[in-house]
């Protein structure tokens, strides 16, 4: 099975969302039809800006910091930047 790690934007200077699911067409389309009231419908964040497979995953997690780029915060807000 693959597991996908994604990041979604509300915008080119907005809000970041990462998720991790073994759906990622199923789990984006939830999140722009804002099945749930939760963070990304809050925040208007639905646009997929990045995704990668995986084949397992670890107890770490697949999160790498390289798929985060430089200097950005795996956890935070971006007044942290």
């Amino acid at each position: 099975m693959t597991y996908w790690v994604y990041i979604l934007s509300s915008g080119p200077i907005g809000t970041l969302y990462v998720g991790m699911t073994n759906s990622l067409f199923r789990r984006v389309g939830e999140h722009k039809r804002k099945d749930r009231p939760r963070f990304t419908t809050r925040y208007g964040v639905d646009r997929l800006v990045f995704y990668r497979g995986f084949g397992e995953v670890t107890q770490e997690g697949p999160v790498d910091p390289a798929i985060m780029g430089p200097g950005l915060p795996l956890r935070g807000n971006r007044n942290d930047i």
